[in-house]
């Protein structure tokens, strides 16, 4: 049995071919590379990137990113980015997950429904409206 890169002058050993196959060995491949991605009920979330910023379209003072993924990038602008620490707090009262402070992050994660997208513009229209 011949290695590829094993010297020639020393005899092969009974589990050089195996080595790779062995804990520790060097072709270890993650069972995450080899899987694919995750599956999702067919015509589950039809609309989760355009929902959320549709609905936060036209209040005063946020500037909405159009969405490319699942995360939504709101910047507070003019008297809003004054209130943003106050935003914040009425968010998180109301349940709704934000990070940032004048460039906020939402994020509908796959257990997110469309009841909840309704939920969180609604709290952030009723900060604004307040």
């Amino acid at each position: 049995m011949r290695i590829k890169g094993a010297d020639p002058a020393r005899p092969p050993h009974p589990q050089d071919g195996r080595r790779r196959h062995a804990p520790g060995g060097r072709d270890r491949r993650g069972g995450l590379v080899c899987a694919g991605p995750p599956s999702r009920p067919a015509g589950a979330r039809p609309r989760a990137r355009e929902a959320p910023a549709d609905g936060l379209a036209g209040i005063e003072g946020l500037k909405v990113e159009p969405p490319q993924t699942n995360i939504l990038f709101v910047d507070l602008t003019g008297p809003a980015r004054e209130r943003s620490a106050a935003l914040l707090d009425h968010l998180k009262q109301q349940g709704v997950a934000a990070t940032g402070l004048y460039r906020l992050r939402f994020v509908t994660h796959l257990d997110v429904d469309q009841a909840g997208i309704d939920r969180a513009t609604a709290a952030i229209r009723s900060f604004f409206a307040a």
